[in-house]
């Protein structure tokens, strides 16, 4: 049963939440007060501009937090659109999120899986615009490994770096641009949403960004550190 018919309505649904933050806080807090190790960021960031392997890792990172982005916020009215029930459209995103998240734990492991994974969330995508309501389930579990890249693309901040200094700043600039690109890409979708009156035409985007996706992990695997 969905946890907002549980405390009466989307309102208790989205307090649910702050228990999980709660725990969150909780936990992370103690860890600021160790000792920081010092570092020169601002100078390995700015080092790093001319690095073939920060430039191959940022569109990565952009086009799997687009993709993810978007899922968390359209996936469910993209099934409420096609005829589902809200329960079972928020069942469906629910869905996932969950089945990704022992890829997570999988995939940085075997990094050969990226642009596997990919190739899921491709597949997932097209049965979505295609048939939508024939396995809807099977679409949103697709659609859920393919979120398995995210993991796999923060592994590579660690990967193609020597040492923890590199792999901080790395961190630092990939995180930087590549949240700066991606931060309109779920309303840009909706506005496409809106502007055509279907799906077919974010969906499409969707897919194209998945073959650019795939494109860079061979890029980002590829190029010397």
């Amino acid at each position: 049963m969905p946890v907002g018919a549980v405390f009466g309505g989307w309102r208790g649904g989205l307090a649910a939440w702050s228990v999980f933050a709660a725990a969150t806080l909780a936990i992370w807090l103690p860890q600021t007060r160790r000792a920081a190790v010092p570092a020169e960021p601002g100078a390995r960031t700015a080092g790093l501009t001319r690095s073939p392997v920060a430039w191959a890792v940022t569109p990565l990172f952009a086009t799997q937090s687009v993709l993810a982005f978007v899922v968390m916020a359209w996936l469910p009215t993209v099934y409420l659109d096609a005829g589902f029930a809200p329960d079972e459209a928020g069942a469906l995103l629910a869905a996932a999120l969950l089945v990704g998240v022992p890829v997570y734990f999988a995939v940085p492991v075997l990094g050969a899986l990226g642009a596997g994974t990919t190739v899921a969330e491709i597949a997932g995508l097209t049965g979505l615009l295609l048939r939508p309501e024939t396995t809807p389930w099977l679409w949103a579990v697709l659609i859920g490994i393919g979120g398995g890249a995210f993991p796999l693309t923060l592994a590579l901040f660690s990967m193609r770096t020597r040492t923890a200094a590199d792999t901080a700043a790395l961190s630092a600039m990939v995180q930087t641009a590549g949240y700066l690109l991606v931060a309109s890409g779920p309303f840009a979708v909706g506005v496409l949403r809106d502007v055509t009156g279907s799906w077919t035409m974010p969906i499409s985007l969707l897919l194209a960004i998945c073959a650019a996706q795939t494109a860079r992990f061979f890029s980002a695997g590829n190029h010397a550190s």
